[in-house]
């Protein structure tokens, strides 16, 4: 390319070489943006918006159990509720349950009263109350001979994006039988 060609020449005619010079080099890096944005988006982005999430790390929680709360809560929220739960005697479901404190965004955590304190502490959580022992929540996660325990409680965590859900969940846990 001659330099003093091109310096001679006019904006419009410098903006024409570029395009007609350049054009499908642009074209294809454009799309090429586009399709990675799109790809990144989908990998790591939220797939759905939730009304509520809330993970739950309970021996007691069955699975039966969960899907109940998870539609009631939808049909109360009017809106999609993610309700994840683990098992604290279970090594590798409570290292998933660290993994995805530390990963997800969560609106509520339910655990025994040692995890939530240490939440607490780190910083974790807005506010946490214990569950009363005549709560729906125990009602339905607890044989009625069963002892307690453990104490559970209830958290808001500090990247709830669902604040105006948490209290109408945190009267449905509480709920007395």
């Amino acid at each position: 390319m001659n330099w003093n060609k091109f310096k001679s020449m006019s904006i419009f005619q410098k903006t024409q070489w570029i395009i007609q010079y350049y054009g499908l080099t642009l074209v294809i890096m454009v799309i090429v943006l586009f399709v990675g944005a799109v790809f990144v988006k989908s990998v790591f982005g939220s797939e759905n918006e939730y009304a509520i999430r809330v993970m739950i790390l309970d021996d007691y929680l069955s699975k039966e159990t969960s899907n109940r709360f998870r539609s009631d809560l939808k049909i109360a929220l009017e809106g999609e509720c993610d309700i994840s739960s683990y098992m604290e005697s279970d090594i590798d479901q409570k290292q998933a349950f660290t993994v995805r404190l530390l990963a997800d965004e969560l609106d509520i955590v339910i655990a025994p009263k040692q995890e939530m304190e240490e939440l607490q502490q780190n910083g974790y959580l807005k506010r946490m109350e214990e569950i009363h022992q005549d709560s729906f929540y125990y009602s339905v996660t607890r044989d009625k001979e069963a002892q307690f325990d453990s104490e559970m409680y209830v958290g808001e965590t500090v990247k709830s994006k669902n604040s105006s859900n948490i209290d109408a969940v945190i009267s449905y846990i509480q709920m007395r039988r």
